[in-house]
């Protein structure tokens, strides 16, 4: 808890400091699981990290509604009828009643924090340390705790079918799947969607992206049909340099995914019986990649070769992390090249990237729902 407790709100903010509650934390979550809650307001405020009283106030009056509701009103409605939130009490309870520029400026510090602490221990420690805290907030103030979660899960409705008053615009990747990989199959395609969903509600890099998440589906050119992977991403890079142009805004255009039968495979009968995120995977493909090598060259001998190929595997979680940040342009329109992104994947678990921090090339969990170095 003392890699946590600095990363509150109200002490990055100075409004606290955080050194008496991280000696005190282990006595005060013994008295609140047992049932005692008597505390200081001070001690309460910063335990369960919200602004003070006034705060709280001023933003609720400053909701544009017309019919501005007090706090308990608020909560109520939050848990029972999330439908009915204006977009703007959505964003007020997600903040924790946090005003946006205070929120918003601290969060890198709490998603460092819970990397940190993954990274000094493991992801279970990172995990339950987490739902320690939970707990006794929870006991403290269950209220708001339930409405917190409900006013995310409103928001993350509004935003999957896209009636939020977040800009139109989207985010993500152009995606090829081949035709005879059995990609369109029920059962891959909701993995995939759980996965992804999954991956997009821990990582601090989605959460700080604007816009709908979307996997534009390409369609499969006819005649690309090469057993070996050069010649066919060489057919699929012709293709997509003549549409990439015309892409949506938003859609990654330095690279594109490709689906076949071997990430199909990732993802239904990984090792662990394709129950395992840290398992899946999708090829990355480098549109701009000059391939001089003669076709049909063996597979097997691509995938060990000393040399740059082209592509690269990418673990399925990483489209919206890692992967995402290394290649999404800056204000300079500077990307990690893909060539350096292949090289931290031949050192990596299965050869697919999940990081350009060596440390995190072999992480692995056995997790179904979220997978390596997402919460970072």
């Amino acid at each position: 808890m003392e890699q946590l407790i600095p990363s509150f709100t109200r002490v990055q903010l100075g409004q606290d400091q955080p050194s008496e509650l991280i000696a005190r934390f282990p006595q005060l979550e013994s008295a609140v699981l047992s049932g005692d809650m008597t505390m200081s307001p001070s001690d309460l405020l910063l335990l369960l990290d919200r602004p003070s009283p006034a705060s709280i106030a001023s933003s609720l009056a400053q909701l544009q509604s017309s019919s501005t509701p007090d706090k308990a009103a608020l909560l109520h409605r939050a848990v029972h009828t999330p439908t009915a939130l204006s977009s703007g009490e959505i964003d007020l309870l997600r903040r924790r009643f946090w005003p946006a520029h205070e929120y918003d400026g601290c969060q890198a510090a709490w998603a460092g924090a819970l990397a940190k602490l993954e990274s000094d221990t493991s992801e279970e420690h990172m995990v339950s340390t987490v739902e320690r805290l939970r707990k006794v907030r929870e006991k403290l103030a269950g209220d708001e705790e339930k409405a917190f979660e409900a006013a995310q899960q409103e928001w993350v409705r509004r935003l999957m079918s896209g009636t939020t008053s977040m800009p139109k615009a989207c985010w993500g990747y152009a995606i090829y799947y081949d035709p005879d990989a059995g990609a369109d199959d029920e059962d891959f395609q909701v993995r995939v969607s759980a996965s992804l969903q999954w991956a997009r509600d821990v990582s601090a890099v989605a959460k700080n992206v604007q816009g709908n998440w979307t996997l534009h589906r390409m369609g499969w050119p006819a005649g690309a049909t090469d057993k070996h992977k050069r010649g066919l991403f060489e057919r699929l890079r012709r293709d997509f340099q003549t549409v990439r142009d015309a892409l949506p805004e938003g859609i990654l255009q330095n690279v594109f995914l490709v689906v076949d039968r071997d990430s199909v495979h990732s993802v239904l009968n990984g090792p662990e019986g394709g129950n395992v995120c840290d398992d899946m995977w999708v090829w990355a493909v480098d549109p701009d990649y000059r391939d001089d090598t003669q076709e049909g060259q063996d597979t097997a001998q691509e995938q060990e070769a000393a040399a740059y190929p082209g592509y690269v595997r990418v673990r399925l979680q990483q489209l919206v992390n890692n992967f995402y940040v290394a290649r999404r342009p800056d204000e300079g329109n500077n990307t990690v090249p893909l060539e350096t992104l292949w090289a931290c994947a031949q050192k990596s678990y299965q050869r697919a990237f999940v990081s350009v921090r060596e440390e995190d090339f072999q992480k692995w969990v056995p997790n179904r729902d979220v997978g390596s170095c997402l919460r970072q």
